[in-house]
């Protein structure tokens, strides 16, 4: 093509073999350098001009067809390196293939292990879950059961010892096997749950309410080791949880109990001991939490009980003391809470104390001031609730303290009227609970204010029936309890009024029976409470 569009294809061949043949003898002259040997294009051009020499034409020189030769070997060793080259690079590709598929298919098998592993973790997880929902649900069914096994046992302990407590009458060996039943199946609970506290604290509550039974069988030293065995199980319950107010709280009514028996017993150093223990928890509590208004309450209630134990180790400072601040903190939360009964019930238990404090510490004046006081309190109490028999024992007792008042003072009519009303009140309160020892006990009170009143009027046979009333409640009550210091001082008391009766009379016999009963009971009295 290059040549059929020249004219004179001669003078065109001899163009370019002037010009090759200038190429090549540079080429020749320098050395045959490889940067003048002919490249693709050239090369074939020159190759087509060799091929197309007119016939009449020179022939190329040697140095041009060298030069051709020497290009045409040039250009198939740099193709060859190529070709080599891209068959290498191919190899490469193919073996960065090779392993890039290895890899992937790798890859592929280890997602689709991994796809399998989830899978599998996914039913484990969900076979994990049925099973963790499946213990809850049985967790959660045994917990129920539980409540329900705690709850009705603590409903029939409680109800049991409060309804043996009101029959009364039941033999100590009878009273005994029915308690060990229902301790049997707390036991019971305890192995099935014996690190569970709630069981514990059941445990506890139970031998309180039972202690507190057989002190009302007139079995005070099975009580009183029920009581103990109650506060050590709240001393442990306590050490498991210290700064728990409820336990510490437990522990402090369990320790009062101790002192009640003691006090009952005689042993009012041992009666203070107690209380003063559990003044020490419940004041703890207070001061801890001081907005507490149950903490609050139940230092006063604790201050009650301390203050009796004072009086009765003849400490009539320390007892009003203790009663002037109970009356503090029961006004103060009275003025919070106006509505609430708990604080004045609590005034109208509080006051006799006051008022005894008082009169044994020679403050007459003071003492009816605070009887008069608590009678207020007690009246108004029962206009809203004439049931309310907490209240109706604190009514007796201002009515008896007040009662006293008039009959030192010589009015023998008020003193007649405030004894008559105190002793209806009793007398009702026995009839609703015959077996409760204390109401009794008040009874027996009552009925000797009685025969003073007929003693003083001048009727020592009217004075009489009251008294033989008294003796035969209390014989009854003391073959319960022999060692009832309360019952025993009563029972001094009414056989000596019998004497003194039976000596205005003129009944000598019948007046040295009254008093050598009278030293018996007080020698008994003596044993128990020497002071």
């Amino acid at each position: 093509q290059f040549y059929a569009a020249d004219p004179w294809p001669r003078f065109a061949w001899m163009r370019q073999h002037a010009d090759l043949g200038e190429l090549a003898e540079e080429w020749a002259e320098t050395g045959r350098r490889r940067g003048l040997l002919l490249g693709a294009a050239r090369l074939g051009e020159a190759e087509q001009w060799v091929a197309a020499r007119p016939a009449t034409a020179p022939p190329p020189t040697g140095n041009t067809l060298a030069l051709i030769a020497a290009s045409r070997a040039a250009v198939r060793q740099w193709r060859n390196t190529l070709v080599g080259a891209l068959a290498l690079g191919l190899l490469v590709a193919l073996g960065l293939a090779a392993v890039a598929y290895l890899q992937r298919q790798e890859a592929l098998a280890q997602r689709q292990d991994a796809i399998v592993q989830r899978t599998m973790a996914e039913r484990q997880t969900e076979i994990a879950r049925a099973r963790e929902r499946e213990a809850a649900d049985q967790r959660d069914a045994a917990e129920r059961n539980f409540r329900l096994a705690y709850d009705t046992l603590e409903a029939v302990v409680l109800d049991l010892a409060v309804g043996l407590r009101q029959v009364g009458g039941v033999r100590l060996a009878a009273l005994g096997a029915m308690l060990s039943r229902v301790e049997g199946a707390v036991g019971g609970l305890t192995k099935a749950a014996p690190g569970d506290v709630r069981v514990q604290r059941l445990r506890a509550m139970m031998l309180i309410e039972f202690g507190t039974t057989y002190l009302a069988a007139g079995d005070r030293a099975t009580a009183e080791r029920a009581y103990r065995d109650a506060v050590e199980i709240m001393r442990a319950i306590v050490k498991l949880r210290p700064g728990d107010t409820e336990y510490e709280n437990d522990l402090a009514w369990a320790v009062s109990k101790i002192g009640d028996v003691r006090l009952r017993a005689g042993d009012a150093a041992g009666a203070l001991a107690a209380y003063g223990e559990q003044h020490a928890f419940l004041r703890a509590w207070a001061d801890r939490e001081p907005d507490s208004i149950r903490a609050r309450q139940n230092v006063a209630a604790a201050l009650m009980r301390l203050g009796d134990a004072r009086l009765a180790v003849r400490d009539v400072p320390g007892a009003s003391a203790a009663f002037d601040e109970a009356v503090l903190i029961l006004r103060d939360l009275a003025r919070r809470e106006p509505g609430n009964r708990v604080w004045q019930t609590g005034l109208a238990a509080l006051l006799s104390r006051v008022s005894r404090a008082r009169r044994e510490g020679g403050d007459r004046p003071g003492a009816l001031a605070a009887a008069e006081e608590g009678l207020g309190v007690a009246r108004t109490l029962l206009r809203e609730r004439p049931d309310d028999n907490a209240t109706r024992v604190a009514l007796a007792t201002y009515l008896t303290i007040t009662g006293d008042a008039a009959l030192a003072s010589g009015d023998r009519s008020g003193a007649t009227a405030a004894f008559d009303e105190a002793m209806e009140v009793r007398r009702d309160l026995v009839r609703r609970d015959p077996a409760n020892a204390e109401w009794q006990a008040d009874l027996a009170v009552s009925l000797i204010r009685a025969a003073e009143v007929k003693l003083q009027a001048g009727d020592p046979a009217g004075s009489l029936a009251p008294l033989v009333e008294c003796v035969a409640g209390l014989r009854a009550l003391v073959a319960r309890d022999a060692g009832d210091v309360r019952l025993l001082q009563l029972l001094v008391d009414a056989f000596n009024g019998i004497g003194f009766a039976k000596t205005r009379i003129g009944d000598v016999g019948g007046a040295s029976a009254a008093f050598r009963d009278a030293l018996l009971a007080a020698r008994r009295l003596l044993d128990r409470d020497p002071d």
